[in-house]
């Protein structure tokens, strides 16, 4: 299976929504209510990439596998708040989603990469991302790519729950 990493344009956007949508739910469904689940909409996914997407805030890039977007990995060089455990020119990674059906297929390891390229390209030498806290897959993302817990942890509020968070951060 090839695998192509590029950076996200705005055509991609129902794409990544879709992909950002399923993973989402395939992820979370053990994690959360089904009532806090059934209440997210592709829609609404769809509206707010695009909103990101346009705003040029962030920097997304996509693996493809038959020109079919299967992975994203979306990313800030100037993040809003960094930690205080963190290095002040850290980037941050906000998301990593990835199919459903591609899983343990190598995907995240790439986009991962790339993104750590791009980073280190940009001039930061360190990364740093939140994970639930019961979010297994998520930690062993972070674990993989030599990411350790930075000591802090948040609650974060969603949509009538909270969201209990631990910080990984790495050097590139």
């Amino acid at each position: 299976m090839e695998i192509n990493i590029r950076k996200a344009i705005i055509e991609d956007i129902n794409s990544i929504a879709h992909v950002h949508y399923n993973s989402f739910h395939s992820a979370n469904q053990d994690l959360r209510a089904a009532d806090f689940l059934s209440k997210l909409s592709l829609a609404s996914f769809a509206e707010r990439w695009q909103q990101r997407l346009t705003a040029d805030i962030t920097s997304t890039l996509v693996a493809e596998v038959n020109n079919k977007i299967v992975g994203l990995v979306c990313f800030s060089l100037t993040p809003e708040q960094i930690p205080p455990q963190c290095d002040t020119s850290s980037a941050e990674i906000l998301f990593l989603y990835i199919e459903p059906g591609y899983f343990r297929k190598g995907v995240s390891r790439l986009l991962s990469h790339a993104a750590a390229d791009f980073i280190r390209q940009s001039g930061s030498k360190h990364i740093f991302g939140w994970a639930a806290f019961n979010n297994s897959n998520s930690k062993a993302f972070y674990k993989a790519i030599g990411a350790t817990t930075g000591g802090m942890e948040r609650k974060v509020p969603k949509l009538n729950t909270e969201l209990h968070q631990v910080l990984y951060q790495a050097n590139l």
